[in-house]
């Protein structure tokens, strides 16, 4: 809810050659034990500061529970409108083109299917020019901000497991292959090269869903049904999700989407997606049963009505896929195939919940999150207000057990963050690989 537009402020990055402002302090979030003396750098999502209370014990659904679904038609009553930007739904396209129409070529021409290994291929360098920014500790006493006490405090990258990992590949024990998937506008391609600077090279596969192909930049513009707009995304992710199905379903086991304001964290994802925590939910080694990974949130605080947020990305296997594509989003009153709405969380998760799949609990052993919904340091910093409601916070309502709050809440492998970009994205990148030297 209330999230940014990915159709706004498509310049809005910091210049990365630009010295150092004190008026100006996006890359450092506040830390709580520090006076604030401008602006909340996370105001804009709703969060605020309040000083932690008393945190209580929480009890973490076990995985059996965390799959149990009740009759799957049980929300059947629930109104598609609600969903939809002043009620109103799309004309049905009459050649029943979308969502497979395909994608276009720089030219414009239909046809074109994207290689989605040449990032990885070809990734290109990090740019360690501005690192003295970048690296600077930020917070009132230069003893760090709020990002980058959570980074180098509580989450990190698994190196160990991930060497670990890579050294058994040798053994015959390949690693999962992941497609990543973000989804912008021409008018904000100035957000891709951060991403693929830092976390997307990381991916066996990448692709970022656009408005105008530019290979370069390994943006496809893949044509949906009605306008281009904030409004619409449903229809954007529905076409999306289809070229996916249709061009790479065959080559990778798993599929993770999210904005262009989004981190990943890929080693810590791979690993994950490989314990024996998923493998035993997915049904074993090819992971034959479909499973639905994200952050959880239960739609106006009701536990019939869960999704995964968009915000940090949502995580699907083949089976899941293919489940959603072919089976799931053609039913209309189910999936709203011809619905206009932002809401593409929402409906991706109505249309598992009517096939009985519901988003896994993706908390770790301790119960602290693996995928964020906003930044490392609105986390770190983060307060629920004394009286839960819509009215004074809706995070606290739309989550489904008792928050955890600062270090506590974000995983020590942490999977996604959101909210990041530009300079904030290479930052994160920095301290989290080791660049930033002590």
């Amino acid at each position: 809810p209330d999230e940014k537009d990915t159709h706004e402020d498509p310049n809005d990055e910091q210049d990365p050659n630009a010295e150092p402002d004190s008026n100006k302090e996006e890359l450092y979030a506040v830390d709580p034990d520090e006076k604030d003396t401008h602006d909340d750098p996370d105001e804009e999502e709703g969060l605020n500061e309040e000083e932690p209370g008393e945190e209580e014990p929480n009890e973490k659904v076990s995985n059996d529970e965390a799959q149990d679904v009740k009759d799957p038609n049980e929300d059947k009553e629930e109104d598609l409108n609600e969903y939809v930007d002043d009620d109103e739904k799309l004309d049905k396209n009459e050649d029943n083109a979308h969502p497979h129409m395909g994608a276009k070529d720089a030219q414009g021409k239909l046809g074109y299917v994207h290689d989605p290994t040449a990032l990885k291929r070809d990734p290109p360098d990090f740019d360690t020019s501005n690192l003295t920014i970048l690296c600077k500790p930020g917070g009132a006493k230069g003893l760090g901000d709020a990002d980058w006490k959570m980074l180098s405090k509580k989450v990190e990258v698994d190196f160990a497991g991930h060497k670990m990992a890579e050294d058994l590949v040798e053994h015959g024990s390949p690693r999962v292959k992941i497609f990543c998937v973000v989804y912008t506008i021409e008018e904000s391609h100035g957000r891709v090269p951060a991403i693929l600077e830092t976390w997307g090279q990381k991916c066996d596969g990448f692709m970022v869903a656009s408005t105008k192909t530019v290979p370069e930049l390994q943006t496809v513009e893949i044509p949906h049904e009605g306008d281009e707009a904030y409004q619409n995304i449903w229809q954007k992710v529905r076409s999306i999700w289809s070229y996916v199905y249709d061009n790479y379903y065959n080559d990778f086991d798993f599929f993770h989407i999210g904005g262009d304001d989004l981190y990943v964290i890929v080693e810590n994802l791979r690993l994950y997606l490989e314990s024996d925590e998923i493998l035993k939910l997915a049904g074993g080694d090819t992971y034959p049963k479909p499973v639905f990974l994200g952050r959880r949130f239960q739609e106006q605080g009701k536990p019939s009505l869960m999704f995964n947020s968009g915000g940090s990305g949502y995580t699907l296997n083949k089976a899941s896929l293919k489940a959603l594509v072919v089976d799931q989003m053609p039913k209309d009153g189910i999936c709203g195939p011809n619905l206009r709405t932002f809401a593409e969380d929402v409906m991706v998760a109505r249309c598992f919940r009517h096939m009985g799949l519901v988003p896994y609990d993706t908390r770790d052993d301790t119960e602290a999150e693996r995928y964020m919904p906003f930044t490392p340091g609105a986390h770190y910093t983060y307060r629920p207000p004394k009286d839960i409601s819509m009215n004074s916070d809706w995070y606290p309502v739309y989550t489904p057990h008792k928050l955890k709050t600062g270090l506590a809440h974000c995983a020590q492998h942490s999977v996604a963050f959101h909210y990041v970009k530009g300079d904030l994205m290479r930052r994160i990148h920095a301290i989290l690989y080791g660049l930033c030297k002590e």
